[in-house]
Formats: C-alpha cells, structure tokens, sequence
C-alpha cells in the first residue's frame, strides 16, 4: 500500500448548503486480486447525526470510500480515509447529508488522479468509477 495524498492542513468545503471540515483525508492506492465478484466503490461510515440547540444538523465521524480502477489495471484500487464534521440546517436529511460530501469524494478524487496523472506501473491512468448513488441508499445514517 502506498499513501498518494494525505492533508496536511484541515480543509472546510461548502457542498450544496452544507458545510464539511476535514480533518483527516489520506488517499492509499493498493493492488489486490481481481475479483469479478466485489464492487466498483464501497462505502464505510462511522458517523452520529446530532442537532443543537441552534438548529443544526452535524454528522461527525470516519468516512472511507473504496473506489476500484475502471482502467486497464483492474486489480488496483484506492480507498479515500477521512475525519470529517459536516453541518447542516436541522430541516436537511442526513442522508442528503452524507450523499453531498460522498458525492464531493469522488469529484474530488477525480480531480486528484487527472491533475496529478496517477498512474500504475505500466503508464496507464487510474479510471475513477462514476458516482452511481442515491440518496436513498445513504439510509443507514439516520
């Protein structure tokens, strides 16, 4: 396992009236076997959802995001660590919540990998899979 990226500084992004700030982001690229079984992308979160006193929604926790190459190398992959507080309106769904910043992740990493020309051993580019979500599929936050 290689570490690619890894913040050095917090960074706070505002995504569609909400507000994250991340602490930790660290990008590992690894190769592993190909296994035609397992998924594009998977989604690890160990965030709690609270509101305060001034009407605020914050999920705060760990978020990690797998994204496996869409390239020619499919055994290589990327997961994406994070350490993030995340605000929004009390009205706003945590799913929508997490859907943003999760979206963010993989426009962000897309970004990452075209401007940096990340690159396996054999001179080809890492493919970052689309962003296929619904929010609907975020439910296990609430």
């Amino acid at each position: 396992m290689n570490v690619i990226f890894e913040l050095k500084e917090p960074m706070q992004v505002n995504i569609e009236g909400t507000s994250a700030y991340f602490r930790k982001l660290k990008v590992v690229e690894f190769y592993g076997t190909k296994n035609t079984e397992s998924a594009y992308t998977d989604i690890w979160q160990n965030l709690t959802v609270t509101t305060s006193m001034d009407n605020k929604k914050r999920a705060a926790g760990e978020l990690v995001v797998f994204f496996r190459n869409q390239g020619v190398e499919f055994g290589w992959a990327m997961h994406l660590n994070t350490d993030v507080t995340i605000d929004g309106e009390a009205d706003v769904p945590s799913t929508r919540i997490l859907y943003l910043t999760v979206q963010y992740l993989f426009d962000w990493l897309e970004n990452f990998v075209k401007t940096n020309e990340v690159k396996d051993n054999n001179g080809n580019f890492f493919v970052v899979p689309s962003f296929h979500y619904s929010e609907d599929q975020f439910k296990s936050i609430e």
